[in-house]
């Protein structure tokens, strides 16, 4: 055991044979250590002295500390769980057994356990007692997987809400069952696959790590799985989807991915062209069409290209500096702005080679958004103060302030409107000739 601040060892402890498994509690105060045999050990990191040996059929081969320190979770290699209670760890309080291995996660009031093939359970820690129906995620292993088939959990009583994730295919939200939350803090979602929604909000497209792509009506309420009949899908790519985007016509859908490559499909057959074109750098980070849709603009955190869409051929390249770039092109197709290059905004004429600065670094932006034309933008500070700018000089006064920096910013399709959501939350911002006002909020 070390002091990770001066660099020194506290203390040994002997576990009989090389340890197989240690993890310690979120206080530092105890350590859970498997010697790879049958048993779990609980040490006090303080003295070193032992506190509990927890006993199982077969060996140790996963260990979950409740957050507050009472509880302990261990599964063994027969996929046996064990729900310790630390004020007397003499036997588990709570057992289950099961053919496949075991998702758990803890939050101050409740465990949700379980795995893909037999479904999630939300268990009260004050009773032991289940609350409220199995949550059957409604997938079994998902295919090319490269998880495992407990899938992945999150749980927020607080919210009210828990979330389960194969690892590819689907990920499910959950309302949990009334009494159970206790609302307090809004915490940060889990981030999920990329998407876009197409031009009229007639259809959606949902990419997922293994460079899946599946294009949806936007009516239609269903599981997102791989393939079935939920519209065109498709291995797009050989590296997970960063970026999605349709067509200001909804006919195109142009997807880019984290090595860089770039597609461009037809909405109606899931076709995809005769090319894959290549950012040649860093993932692809966002994408924007030409209003006609001849070409496509995609950028990565060094560079910006211009694609034609019917060939591939690369039109134009320029180098860029940022860390979340955001496009937009004008109505004439001739100008493309770049928003976080350098901390501000660009402007590129594409065809003639020219980069020109909008905005200086020293407005400290945060997040923007461009209308279609790309005549105002929207941009945030690193204050959370937004701005409203009719004009590369024109900015207008300070009306509102977001509670947190927005991961999305974007104008409403009339332009009267500007949305930024934040974790949870999204705010919608009404637009007026002195500047913007927060108008309505709400919880996702």
């Amino acid at each position: 055991v070390w002091d990770l601040e001066s660099g020194k060892e506290l203390r040994q402890l002997v576990t009989g044979d090389v340890a197989a498994l240690a993890r310690v509690n979120d206080s530092g105060e105890l350590l859970a250590v498997s010697d790879g045999e049958s048993l779990v050990r609980l040490w006090n990191v303080a003295d070193g002295t032992l506190f509990a040996e927890l006993p199982h059929a077969a060996a140790p081969i996963a260990v979950v500390f409740h957050p507050g320190g009472r509880w302990l979770a261990s599964e063994d290699a027969s996929h046996r769980l064990h729900v310790w209670s630390l004020d007397d760890p003499s036997r588990p309080v709570l057992t289950r057994e099961s053919a496949s291995e075991w998702a758990v996660q803890f939050d101050r009031q409740n465990l949700l356990v379980g795995n893909l093939s037999g479904g999630y359970e939300l268990i009260g820690l004050a009773d032991l007692a289940r609350r409220g129906p199995l949550l059957r995620h409604g997938t079994d292993m998902p295919r090319r997987s490269r998880g495992s088939a407990a899938g992945s959990l999150a749980l927020s009583s607080d919210l009210g809400l828990a979330l389960s994730w194969d690892g590819e295919q689907a990920l499910r939200l959950w309302r949990l069952p009334p009494g159970v939350q206790e609302p307090l803090a809004v915490g940060r979602p889990v981030a999920g696959s990329a998407s876009a929604i197409g031009p009229g909000g007639r259809h959606l497209a949902v990419a997922r790590a293994t460079g899946d792509v599946t294009i949806l009506p936007s009516q239609q309420e269903t599981l997102l799985l791989s393939r079935g009949s939920q519209g065109p899908g498709f291995i797009g790519h050989l590296e997970p989807v960063t970026a999605l985007a349709f067509s200001p016509d909804g006919r195109l859908l142009a997807s880019g991915a984290i090595d860089g490559s770039l597609r461009v499909w037809d909405v109606a057959t899931g076709a995809p062209r005769r090319f894959m074109a290549a950012q040649g750098d860093n993932a692809v980070l966002d994408i924007a069409f030409a209003p006609d849709g001849r070409f496509v603009v995609s950028a990565s955190r060094s560079s910006v290209i211009v694609i034609d869409t019917a060939t591939g051929e690369v039109l134009a390249r320029n180098a860029i500096q940022s860390g979340r770039p955001r496009l937009s092109v004008s109505d004439d197709g001739a100008e493309v702005t770049i928003v976080g290059d350098r901390d501000g905004i660009s402007r590129w004429v594409w065809q003639a080679g020219i980069l020109s600065a909008l905005l200086p670094p020293d407005e400290k932006i945060g997040a923007a958004a461009i209308d279609a034309g790309g005549e105002r933008f929207v941009t945030v500070d690193n204050l959370q103060r937004i701005y409203l700018w009719t004009d590369a000089k024109t900015r207008q006064p300070e009306r509102a302030r977001l509670p947190a920096m927005p991961e999305r910013l974007w104008f409403s399709d009339d332009g009267r409107s500007v949305y930024a959501q934040a974790g949870v939350w999204l705010m919608r911002l009404q637009l007026f000739a002195d500047g913007l006002r927060l108008s309505d909020t709400r919880l996702l």
